[in-house]
């Protein structure tokens, strides 16, 4: 048997899928980037750089290039 849906279930269904598409849309996301280098400017690659998150101690560590760049997503 096939059941019908009412106008007012049709209703409910769809005002509660547009109420959540904002918090689908809700995500914390970035990127660290930088260049270490000595004290005459010059980059330095293969240095091993390490971000931590103070509140909640996550670390993140990534490597720089042989231009001395990094990026930690």
């Amino acid at each position: 048997m096939i059941r019908f849906i009412s106008i007012r279930q049709w209703l409910v269904l769809v005002v509660t899928m547009l109420l959540s598409l904002p918090l689908a849309a809700q995500t914390v996301t970035g990127t660290l980037e930088g260049t270490v280098s000595d004290l005459s400017g010059s980059a330095l690659p293969g240095v091993t750089v390490t971000i931590r998150d103070k509140d909640t101690g996550l670390e993140r560590v990534t490597v720089t290039n042989s231009d001395g760049r990094f990026s930690a997503p």
